[in-house]
């Protein structure tokens, strides 16, 4: 049985899978661009160093991956657009249980003592969080 909290929980999930893609794809490319970065650049008129292939540029394959990874990275905030949308309609308790809900940064009881109100103050407060993102 699919109910609203479920969907939000699906959400959310898709949220942190997709913010935790983006942390992988930028770590990635900081690989790609230390390589990019550490090859020495051209020098013309000498020798290519590999026989098989006379235009081989190792840099080409490190910026070629490095172009694919921001264009992944693109695709995937793009999809995290209409959550921040969302998220600017909300008021102050309810973007900070929202950021605790995406980040998993602490339990309600620990948050409820941060906010300094009650436990069944954040549960309420994530329950109208639900209700403006399902009448969005």
């Amino acid at each position: 049985m699919v109910t609203i909290n479920s969907k939000f929980n699906e959400m959310i999930r898709e949220v942190k899978k997709t913010l935790h893609e983006i942390t992988r794809l930028e770590d990635s490319y900081a690989c790609y661009y230390e390589r990019f970065m550490s090859i020495p650049g051209i020098v013309y008129g000498e020798r290519p160093h590999t026989q098989s292939d006379p235009y081989h540029n190792p840099n080409v394959i490190w910026l070629d991956k490095m172009m694919e990874t921001e264009k992944r990275i693109k695709v995937l905030e793009e999809t995290l657009v209409p959550l921040d949308k969302f998220v600017a309609t909300l008021s102050e308790q309810e973007k900070i249980v929202m950021n605790q809900l995406v980040m998993n940064s602490c339990s309600g009881t620990e948050l409820a003592k941060q906010m300094k109100v009650s436990r069944t103050r954040v549960y309420e407060i994530k329950n109208i969080i639900i209700r403006k993102w399902m009448n969005q």
